[in-house]
């Protein structure tokens, strides 16, 4: 009837031990002696010399009809996710006679799990948890999911570093399981039970307790020889009583082999506020401190005061809802440096979006409200880490880079002496080579290779590079990880991760820059005045400024239209999920704790903007443009600006911004300027991080010389957001389709972006198919952008990304070519 194998590991984790319970299901006693026969397999090759053998007698029926074999393996490969080594067992009843009545068999994996002195150990090593959260969903069959899209979410779990998922929040389809015993992904198993609500209501209700014990019953008896199951969970959200406590004795009596992970204990309800870790006193229900959007500095404190011996696994965190998984790498810091933090799982895995057709026959991801439904959520099961379609959202790049199983290190760089250090627990790295160039402004210079490494698990190594180049104006180092030969999951040449090393910087503006200003050539400036605008103009140059806005317009070049209005200060952006979730309506403007809530009662978006001063004076050979003004908010709360242009006779154009933020107000959504350019300067380069979006709280982007276009900036969010940004930017370079240039660059890093798109747009939209382009580049100058945090459910960001009132000043130059 059923086969229960336990496979582990015994002697230091060399070879195995194989126990088997046989449960046969005869209507009474047989007459005769039947026999169980079981033999293991490797690649279709019997590792046992003689197949494990017993008789069924007349006695089975008083061990709760089961028959129980074991034996001990020699040197057996051990699975893990890393090393997924799989045997078959096959099992077979015969008759008195010999003759074979049926046969049954399943894949087996060798390995340990266990808990020990506040570690996770999986084969006797504390494994750090790379794990994320995945509901069943297919954009087209809802929560049917072919074996095609399960396999794209594994190839994709391992390509980007993942090493573990939750099946949150009921057991999968059994080929899930296959697939993740096969390609290496540790699972949290987790039980259908989830009351959501009233969570210590129905988990201490005795009418409840047989519905509690068949959910976790069936999931653990169908799933118990998988070795990629390596904790049974006893459902989510559904608070701590009797019936999780009854069922984990159940589960621990009859598979003591895994540990349990439960929530529960650990957070009454929703409104409770912080976690009360108290309540985890007890072992019985969990052996793991597993809280959901715990922020940092709770962690930290849980690992620096705990007494309990368990670790601390994150069953949820980091919320991925749009623009977001901001502090991820401080998360991921406290992971590596702290005793007991074992990692987490991100929520979640897709956006559980559904395609539909517009009448135009756009597609574009609808959600909840859009299918008449009342209630609904709008778009919170949009809070994915890849897009229903399976392409990854740009924070799967930050996860990649953070979950990369090796490192290098060095303490002086410029010397060429690095330290490799090899992350795995259980691999050598001898299935990667490490290649390495050396860029000055953008440029490779030179480059090379180590080749095949050989570096045991947790092992480091040592390699030179002898530099020839003089390391001068921006040098930067780049390690590439590569896979030198084609696994189950990734091609040949396949990019593990990276590593990336400053060795110089310019400290004046880029050399770039320096050198168009070289080539620039000068023409007197003439400075003409009208009743409603100063115009500028020289052999090359050609601008305007109106009296009532003291804005630039119509800058051309060559007689080219480039600028088309701005610079005008620019402190909103396109409202992420994580500021607040516009699809709740004006429900999300009620709520005090959330920033976006805090934004419109200071009415950011309709402040009242006041000329107070405008002068434009020609000084020299130069001309020079100040303009001031005040931005008054609700309860008479004031932003007031003072902006310097100063116009070269080369025409290049110097900025310079001071900005008194009204202490009363929020922190802001971003501190910068903006500018319309003529749309046909689409092509777009950047000397900076890329080249994916990149955020001041997820920021480990590598830094290099990008090309690009506009349109390719826009990053279609479900519900459209602020996107595109890139950050640490030494210069940004817009041409057109005739070859004129425009070049944005300042001594000190800064950010930007650049759009067909504005803030306002993405705010009054809420599906991609109504976002329409502009006839415009939108390009924003920030100084300062808050970070994107969590907070669509979880903690904000942290308060070194914020932007709080105060004084601030920053400068920047732009160069026409």
């Amino acid at each position: 009837e059923d086969v229960f194998a336990t496979a582990g590991l015994i002697n230091d984790y060399k070879d195995g031990h194989l126990d088997l319970k046989v449960k046969v299901n005869f209507t009474s006693c047989p007459e005769s002696n039947y026999s169980i026969e079981a033999q293991v397999y490797k690649n279709n090759v019997a590792i046992l010399k003689e197949p494990l053998k017993t008789e069924v007698d007349f006695s089975y029926s008083m061990d709760n009809y089961e028959v129980s074999l074991s034996t001990d393996l020699k040197k057996v490969g051990a699975w893990s996710a890393e090393s997924p080594n799989l045997y078959t067992l096959v099992v077979c009843l015969k008759d008195p006679k010999g003759k074979v009545v049926e046969y049954s068999s399943c894949r087996i994996g060798f390995r340990n799990v266990v808990i020990k002195n506040r570690q996770l150990l999986i084969n006797g090593e504390a494994v750090l948890i790379k794990g994320v959260n995945r509901h069943d969903h297919d954009e087209f069959t809802g929560k049917t999911i072919s074996r095609e899209t399960m396999l794209k979410d594994i190839l994709l779990l391992k390509q980007f570093n993942f090493n573990a998922v939750r099946t949150a929040h009921y057991p999968n389809d059994p080929l899930w399981y296959d697939l993740c015993d096969e390609y290496g992904i540790y699972l949290v198993d987790e039980a259908n039970i989830e009351a959501h609500d009233n969570y210590d209501s129905i988990c201490r209700d005795h009418r409840w307790a047989n519905a509690f014990f068949e959910r976790g019953i069936n999931m653990v008896i169908r799933d118990k020889n998988h070795p990629s199951v390596i904790f049974w969970s006893q459902g989510n959200e559904t608070g701590y009583g009797e019936n999780h406590d009854r069922i984990s004795d159940w589960i621990r009596d009859y598979d003591p082999s895994r540990p349990l992970f439960m929530e529960g204990p650990i957070k009454k309800r929703w409104d409770q506020g912080e976690n009360d870790l108290s309540r985890a006193v007890s072992n019985r229900s969990t052996d793991v401190i597993a809280p959901m959007y715990t922020s940092i500095p709770e962690v930290i404190e849980w690992t620096k005061k705990t007494k309990d011996n368990r670790p601390f696994i994150l069953c949820e965190y980091n919320h991925a809802m749009g623009n977001s998984n901001g502090c991820l790498k401080e998360y991921f810091d406290v992971f590596e440096n702290c005793h007991g933090a074992q990692g987490g799982f991100i929520w979640d895995w897709v956006d559980q979006g559904l395609a539909k057709y517009d009448e135009n026959g756009t597609k574009y991801w609808a959600y909840g409200g859009d299918y008449g439904d009342q209630p609904h959520d709008g778009d919170f099961c949009c809070n994915g880490m890849i897009w229903p379609d399976r392409t990854p959202h740009p924070a799967m790049y930050e996860f990649k880079k953070l979950a990369q199983p090796l490192a290098i290190e060095s303490k002086n760089p410029a010397t060429g002496k690095f330290t490799i250090h090899n992350k795995h627990n259980f691999t050598n790295l001898n299935y990667i080579n490490i290649a390495w160039k050396l860029s000055i402004d953008g440029i490779v210079k030179e480059k090379g290779q180590f080749g095949k490494l050989n570096i045991a698990a947790q092992e480091s190594a040592e390699v030179q590079i002898s530099y020839k180049q003089k390391l001068e104006g921006d040098a930067v180092l780049m390690f590439t990880f590569y896979t030198n030969s084609e696994l189950s999951w990734a091609k040949r040449g396949h990019v593990i991760g990276w590593e990336q090393f400053v060795l110089a910087r310019t400290k004046e503006i880029p050399r770039k820059a320096q050198a168009i200003l070289t080539r620039a050539k000068t023409s007197e400036l003439i400075l003409n005045e009208s009743k409603t605008a100063y115009s500028i103009r020289n052999e090359n140059l050609k601008l305007s400024v109106g009296k009532s806005d003291g804005q630039i317009k119509k800058l051309e070049w060559k007689n080219e239209s480039i600028i088309k209005e701005g610079p005008a200060l620019q402190i909103n952006r396109g409202w992420t999920d994580n500021d607040g979730v516009k699809t709740k309506g004006n429900d999300v403007f009620s709520n005090p704790w959330v920033i976006l809530s805090q934004w419109h009662e200071a009415d950011l978006l309709g402040m009242k903007e006041t000329l107070t001063k405008l002068s434009v004076k020609k000084s020299g050979n130069t001309i020079v443009i100040k303009n001031d003004f005040s931005y008054t908010c609700t309860k008479k709360r004031v932003i007031k600006t003072s902006h310097t242009i100063t116009i070269n006779e080369n025409g290049t154009l110097d900025f310079a911004h001071r900005i008194d933020i009204d202490k009363r107000l929020p922190d802001l959504p971003r501190l910068g300027v903006r500018l319309f350019v003529d749309s046909a300067f689409e092509a777009l380069n950047w000397y900076g991080r890329g080249p994916e979006e990149n955020y001041p709280d997820r920021n480990t982007a590598a830094l290099g010389l990008y090309k690009s276009t506009v349109t390719d900036q826009y990053v279609p969010y479900i519900v459209p957001q602020e996107c595109g940004l890139k950050t640490d930017t030494r210069y940004i370079q817009l041409q057109s389709d005739s070859g004129r240039k425009m070049t944005v660059f300042a001594e000190k890093e800064f950010s930007f972006s650049a759009l067909h798109h504005s803030a306002e747009d993405f705010i009054a939209t809420y599906h991609t198919h109504e976002l329409k382009p502009q006839n415009n580049v939108i390009l924003s100058i920030d100084h300062l952008h808050r970070g994107l945090g969590t907070g669509s459910c979880g903690p904000d960001t942290l308060d070194k990304y914020k932007i709080f009132p105060g004084k601030y000043s920053f400068k920047y130059s732009i160069a026409f070519e």
